[in-house]
């Protein structure tokens, strides 16, 4: 072997050994080990429910924050009311205080003159991850789903697939609507 390459196979050695130590990290530098909590919770790291009763004229809202993951912030409430409905009783925006996975905050509410719905968010945003809960009452029925129109087409096959229907990716023009 050349005597060059044996010079330098014990530095480089050497070298890669040095940077493969522990004391080669930086004493600030943060080891970062999985969450047992955040590895094992299914769904949302946020839920929000909310719960009302409406006595003399004023709907009295709870809202309960489930917190099912580790979260890097607290999450911000807030309440949207429809137009005309007035706060009368908690805070239309709050910052609540970094909580562990598994607990629940409750906060509530007095909304006068509630003619809809109102609704409750808790958000979550930093510059790594985001998060969103809402809840609305009285509860919005969710839209139902539809199957796209498919359209006809002239049978084509494409990598020993035939694709005879299609779904139409551009709306269409009035005039075809007005055909019908």
């Amino acid at each position: 072997m050349n005597p060059i390459v044996l010079r330098f196979v014990p530095v480089a050695l050497l070298i890669a050994c040095a940077s493969n130590r522990p004391e080669a990290v930086t004493p600030n530098a943060a080891v970062v080990q999985p969450d047992p909590v955040v590895a094992t919770s299914p769904g949302a790291p946020l839920r929000v429910t909310l719960d009302a009763r409406d006595a003399a004229g004023v709907v009295h809202l709870t809202a309960t924050v489930h917190i099912a993951g580790r979260l890097p912030a607290g999450p911000t409430l807030r309440v949207r009311l429809p137009e005309g409905a007035v706060l009368v009783d908690g805070l239309t925006e709050e910052i609540l205080p970094l909580q562990a996975a598994g607990t629940t905050v409750t906060r509530r509410f007095g909304v006068k003159d509630l003619r809809g719905s109102a609704a409750v968010t808790a958000d979550v945003v930093t510059a790594a991850m985001g998060a969103h809960a809402e809840a609305t009452w009285p509860e919005q029925p969710k839209p139902a789903s539809q199957m796209p129109e498919l359209q006809r087409i002239t049978p084509i096959t494409i990598r020993g697939v035939t694709v005879d229907k299609v779904v139409p990716l551009s709306p269409r023009p009035v005039a075809e609507e007005s055909a019908k």
